[in-house]
């Protein structure tokens, strides 16, 4: 794993028990930068093409042939966070989009974890029941 110290027990109870893991830093900052500089060109590459000033969504069709954000989804250090949580058996299904219609708002989100800015996959699950049942074993990675 990566340089965080987390249990197997830890990552498990807290998937389990909140439906969510946090990882804080697990990209540095410079990897951060790149990755925001690399799909800002994306952004505007695609925009270009399309003959409109903005989008917002970059579409699966370009994250599956784009090593920049693919790549992201299978560093080793993530695909141990989940084998440690789901088990070694689980299944990858990329569901490939980035967005950029949340940057620049101002108040934290999501029990406090997102800062501000960021769009969240998910967030309107809530608490549903299902989230926390113990056989439930689908997983948002983003």
């Amino acid at each position: 794993m990566s340089e965080h110290s987390f249990s197997t027990d830890e990552l498990k109870n807290s998937f389990f028990k909140q439906g969510f893991i946090h990882i804080r830093n697990l990209l540095g900052d410079s990897e951060v930068s790149e990755l925001r500089k690399g799909l800002m060109e994306r952004f505007k590459i695609v925009a270009k093409k399309k003959k409109i000033r903005m989008i917002h969504t970059l579409p699966p069709s370009h994250c599956f042939n784009d090593s920049l954000i693919y790549d992201l989804v299978l560093r080793k250090d993530i695909k141990n966070y989940l084998a440690t949580i789901l088990g070694h058996d689980y299944e990858l299904i990329p569901d490939l989009e980035v967005h950029k219609n949340s940057f620049g708002l101002k108040k934290p989100r999501f029990f406090g974890l997102i800062e501000s800015g960021w769009h969240i996959d998910s967030g309107s699950e809530g608490s549903n029941d299902y989230l926390l049942d113990p056989s439930y074993k689908f997983v948002k990675c983003g």
